[in-house]
């Protein structure tokens, strides 16, 4: 029998946007358990929402009534990462007694089919919200910088429509160059105009919550106040949102400053007013008030936040092909008389890094690829080298095969580095530089518990304009985990349609064509299906295995396979790339959440792949007599841990015993 249930909250609007998160995915987990009743402020927000029902007052006291909170979680987000979002769930959960887990990481907002199909204005425009509610003023960027921001952008042929209220305390600094909506709009005609925007340029505040809900881009001027991990709409799913939540459609640009500054060093400071002047209840006043040089005095945090970061950042949906092409931009003069150029706006921006339970120790920062690239000659120790096989060379290699539209004209390669081994490391990475072409690739490097020469020696590597960028762990974060380290890079992500993997252990000294060679078969394995490129074995799956592969959120109920490969209704078999070297298409990579966060440090190689069958895909074998790439070239080091999956692993894995 289907249980009616009252759900309540009565704060801000952008506090039930991530609440109407909360009550999508209780109706989806349970579709027959519970009748869902919502008494909130913004009521509108409800509209054409299809997991709700009408609240009729005659019964209201009849069923059992819950009151959500979030407050409790801000503090457990302190030490552990979790969304705003994610705080409805667990506290839903807690009052329920039953698990309400996030299916999808944003809210759920719905519009009417004549607004959808309506544009309440005509052309294309960016909705700018420069202002807030004046009980928060620590969230408000200066008005001159938001200025110099539309006026840099207009040049570029952008349009702007300015929105936001000014009842109950709100301020909205006005704007020149802009339709200025402020004050005239209700939340559906919020709704309305956020839908039909190409984004949304706002501060942490309600718009930004909607720009989410309604798969907008949206550039957050967020500075230290708020933990990003609190806000961020993002694709770090697993800390975020959990392991349920899908990948987010249109991942923000969160421009925030934590860790730049003592008062926001590991956490937000979640002050209020920026100047003791302003009456605050709580005397919660920022600790480095500046003023903007125009009168107007905002926090240090926001201060740090430049007119070019936020252009790049809106610029960015454009160049990656979120949004469609504006034209050609103009060359532009800034007030002060320093020139931008659009193509040329490569100021790094403060976007996400990695949540802080997991952050690396240290990060590389990335070369600016628009600079000249010169690459000293670097020879690998022949020590390894073997000599080539049959008609190995003779054979015609293809080297334009990186430009074929499969491939896209570069691919990632992804190093994992471990221990005190700095001659091996050396070994690894020279040979890959020696053998491609740097315009073709694009190196990232993981290192687990390194030596200081290793350190000294990618630093080197790096100023030579031959690794783009590497993570750095002082202990051993075990090869999956770090595997995710460099694949989920929040702050830099993976741009290349193709991620190629090596062990430190897996040399590419057999044959200098070996990357053209890959890649075309890569090209020609693709119509059947290939996504999954590398030397090929098959593992047999225990019991605990299969339960634990069809527990995963990833699972799509496609039958295993048997030992030769073929899929099977009693298949208990995973066709696989050996884990040391193997070409992977990033968007599988990203559709199926690869590597599992569950995997720690063995049987990841054989669950990747499943992954990857499990998608519809399959693995097509490649190197298998190493006469590619030498993988394997030194004995077995490390940790060892019982496989993913079977009798006695937990997740994350544990140790069995450990090598020297």
């Amino acid at each position: 029998m289907t249980q009616p249930i009252l759900l309540m909250h009565n704060r801000a609007a952008g506090d039930i946007v991530c609440m109407t998160a909360c009550v999508r995915d209780l109706a989806l987990t349970y579709p027959d358990k519970y009748k869902i009743h919502v008494h909130t402020s913004c009521r509108t927000l409800w509209d054409h929402n299809p997991h709700v029902t009408p609240l009729n007052s005659k019964h209201t006291n009849s069923m059992p009534r819950y009151r959500l909170d979030y407050g409790n979680y801000i503090r457990v987000a302190n030490r552990k990462p979790m969304h705003f979002i994610a705080a409805f769930h667990a506290d839903l959960s807690h009052k329920l007694k039953t698990t309400v887990p996030i299916l999808a990481p944003y809210g759920d907002l719905h519009l009417s089919d004549e607004q959808k199909a309506t544009p309440p204005i005509d052309g294309r425009y960016w909705f700018v919200v420069t202002g807030g509610k004046s009980d928060f003023t620590c969230k408000i960027w200066s008005a001159a910088r938001w200025q110099q921001t539309i006026d840099i952008l207009r040049q570029f042929g952008l349009r702007f429509v300015q929105g936001g209220a000014l009842h109950r305390g709100h301020t909205q600094p006005p704007m020149r160059g802009v339709l200025s909506v402020v004050n005239k709009t209700n939340l559906r005609d919020l709704l309305w105009l956020i839908y039909h925007a190409d984004g949304v340029i706002c501060h942490v505040t309600c718009m930004m919550h909607m720009a989410a809900a309604l798969h907008r881009p949206c550039v957050v001027i967020a500075g230290g106040r708020e933990h990003w991990w609190w806000e961020y709409y993002g694709n770090a799913a697993e800390k975020h949102f959990g392991p349920y939540a899908a990948e987010q459609p249109v991942p923000h640009r969160f421009l925030h400053t934590i860790g730049k500054l003592p008062c926001c060093k590991d956490k937000a400071c979640w002050q209020n007013k920026v100047s003791s002047i302003e009456k605050d209840k709580h005397r919660q006043y920022c600790k480095k008030p500046v003023d903007d040089g125009h009168g107007q005095l905002y926090p240090k945090c926001m201060d740090l936040i430049q007119t070019e970061h936020v252009v790049e950042a809106v610029m960015s949906y454009y160049k990656d092909g979120t949004l469609p092409p504006i034209g050609d931009p103009k060359p532009i003069v800034l007030p002060d008389g320093r020139p931008i150029v659009p193509a040329t706006l490569t100021q790094t921006p403060l976007t996400v890094p990695a949540p802080p339970t997991s952050t690396p120790d240290l990060f590389v920062t990335p070369i600016r690829e628009d600079e000249p690239v010169q690459l000293p000659a670097i020879q690998p120790p022949p020590t390894q080298a073997q000599p080539l096989k049959g008609n190995q060379t003779q054979n015609k290699v293809n080297t334009d095969i990186i430009n074929h539209e499969i491939i896209g004209g570069r691919v990632t390669i992804c190093v994992l580095l471990y221990g005190n081994y700095t001659a091996l490391h050396k070994q690894c990475l020279n040979a890959i530089i020696n053998t491609t072409d740097p315009k073709h690739r694009q190196i990232r490097v993981g290192c687990n518990s390194v030596a200081m020469e290793t350190l000294e020696y990618i630093s080197d590597l790096h100023d030579r304009r031959q690794i783009y960028k590497a993570i750095v762990n002082k202990t051993n974060n075990k090869k999956y985990p770090a595997m995710r380290q460099l694949f989920y890079d929040q702050e830099h992500p993976i741009e290349d349609k193709w991620v190629i993997w090596f062990d430190d252990d897996s040399i590419a000294n057999r044959d200098p064509q070996w990357l053209p060679k890959l890649l075309s078969k890569v090209v020609a394995s693709y119509p059947n299906g290939a996504r999954l490129i590398g030397a090929q074995f098959h593992w047999q799956l225990t019991q605990t295995q299969v339960q634990w592969v069809r527990s995963r959120p990833w699972y799509r109920n496609r039958p295993f396979q048997t030992r030769n490969g073929r899929e099977s209704p009693n298949g208990n078999h995973i066709q696989f790339a050996a884990g040391g070297f193997w070409a992977l298409a990033t968007d599988v990579i990203r559709q199926q959440n690869i590597p599992d966060p569950e995997i720690g440090q063995n049987g990841g190689d054989y669950m990747v792949a499943e992954q990857v069958w499990q998608a519809g895909y399959c693995h097509a074998g490649w190197n298998n007599k190493k006469q590619f790439v030498f993988t394997s070239s030194v004995p077995r080091r490390g940790l060892e841990e019982h496989h993913t999956g079977t009798a006695n692993w937990q997740p994350g894995g544990v140790f069995k015993k450990m090598h020297t």
